[in-house]
């Protein structure tokens, strides 16, 4: 997870992980027809890439999660620039992380 101040940023590997706990989806094929997207997609997102925003809002809808939040959480996942993750950093700090 990226860490926020003490807090932890959900990541994509993290919401898929609670996904496929919550669903009870036992492979990612399962997750890939139960999110109606390609198996190589899910593949590539349980080694470490990112998803669409418009996704991770999706999945944190039907986890229950904040959305913002997590949308916020997989831009700075996504971003090579520190200050632009910084600053997705602090506009969480005073928030209750996803």
């Amino acid at each position: 997870m990226l860490s926020c101040g003490g807090k932890n940023m959900i990541t994509t590997r993290d919401l898929l992980n609670r996904l496929m706990v919550e669903k009870q989806l036992l492979s990612l094929r399962e997750v890939s027809r139960f999110l109606e997207v390609s198996h190589g997609t899910v593949h590539l997102w349980s080694k470490g890439g990112t998803m669409s925003d418009d996704m991770a809002c999706e999945i944190a809808e039907m986890l229950g999660l904040d959305v913002e939040l997590t949308m916020l959480a997989i831009i700075a996942e996504r971003s090579k620039n520190q200050g632009a993750i910084n600053a997705l950093r602090r506009l969480t700090d005073d928030k209750k992380i996803a």
